[in-house]
């Protein structure tokens, strides 16, 4: 008799599998099997017991595929997190991880502006990827720094915040004026589930060649097409295309620059 793993909510006793010993020939169906005797195999047509015999053999095929089909391994809370499901932003993982960032962002915040160097030692280590020439005045704040992606000559005016806790990536050659904010972060609209505490974010995508306005606060989930201009105070609440000057709350396009 085969013997069941604790995977399987099925007992051999339940299911009185018969497994024969070549492996080829095993079936469940009430007692029935091709070992019984002459009497109760009788009680059946002969297609009837064909179908009770491929009945058996393919429930126990998903028996046996349940038992040998490994557990895929549960995503960690910062899994969770990349990939925008719900969260525990208490996770001791992700706890280090922001004290990282803050420890970093503090240093940043406190160079002179002759230190240079310095300062692109730390956002080195600050930022994921980062191309060249990147600049940013400090003050300067992040959640991660690690899931942020920059391409080449981008700056940072003063104050600026980037919640990354969904992936930010941003081109080449895009203008931060002062005092924008990026937020990838969010929380659930049903008030029960936030009472939980988890979090969530959405993936914040900006072109090559925009420039963004002082102030400007751009939501979770937003792409921002290459080419294109924000205005100051703009809140951008869905995608903007490429090769437009948009504004307002929430943000619109104002019309086309190409």
């Amino acid at each position: 008799m085969l013997k069941m793993c604790n995977k399987c909510k099925f007992s051999p006793e339940k299911t009185k599998i018969v497994w024969f010993g070549t492996g080829k020939r095993f079936l469940a169906a009430n007692g029935l099997h091709a070992g019984a005797g002459e009497e109760s195999r009788q009680q059946l047509q002969p297609d009837e017991y064909k179908i009770m015999y491929l009945k058996g053999f393919l429930f126990v095929f998903y028996l046996v595929r349940k038992c040998l089909t490994p557990k895929l391994p549960m995503k960690t809370e910062k899994e969770k997190m990349i990939s925008g499901g719900l969260y525990n932003p208490l996770d001791p993982q992700l706890v280090a991880e922001r004290r990282r960032a803050r420890d970093l962002t503090h240093a940043l915040n406190g160079t002179r502006d002759e230190e240079k160097e310095k300062r692109r030692q730390i956002l080195r280590e600050l930022i994921g990827t980062a191309g060249d020439n990147l600049w940013i005045e400090p003050p300067f704040y992040c959640d991660y720094g690690s899931n942020i992606t920059l391409g080449k000559n981008v700056f940072f005016n003063f104050n600026c915040v980037v919640l990354d806790v969904a992936p930010v990536t941003i081109g080449d050659n895009v203008l931060f004026a002062p005092a924008v904010q990026i937020y990838a972060a969010t929380h659930p609209v049903d008030y029960q589930e936030r009472q939980s505490g988890l979090e969530a974010g959405k993936p914040i995508v900006i072109g090559s060649d925009v420039w963004v306005g002082g102030g400007t606060i751009i939501c979770p989930g937003v792409t921002i097409g290459s080419r294109s201009v924000i205005g100051a105070g703009s809140v951008v609440t869905r995608d903007i295309p490429d090769g437009v000057f948009a504004a307002g709350n929430p943000c619109r396009v104002i019309r086309n620059l190409e």
